[in-house]
């Protein structure tokens, strides 16, 4: 049942903090998106560690660490950001 519910409340958590961060001006509507996704990324992979890091998936670590670099280089902070 917390599987459930923490995958639920991900993508609710992560569009209101999105929402907040446009309207207090730290990231442009036009970038909303990515930043959207790219921290959706993130949170799933962290939240995929943290409800099943304890069985036999450890081993899917570099994959996952390479996805989220790569995934970074290609989405990163200037395409979000008014820098």
């Amino acid at each position: 049942m917390s599987t459930i519910l923490s995958l639920s409340l991900l993508p609710l958590i992560i569009a209101i903090a999105t929402l907040i961060m446009v309207l207090l001006k730290i990231v442009s509507k036009k970038k909303a998106i990515n930043y959207f996704t790219w921290m959706m990324f993130i949170g799933s992979a962290s939240l995929y560690f943290k409800l099943f890091g304890d069985t036999n998936h450890k081993e899917l670590a570099d994959i996952w660490f390479v996805s989220a670099i790569s995934y970074m280089l290609v989405f990163g902070k200037e395409d979000w950001m008014d820098i």
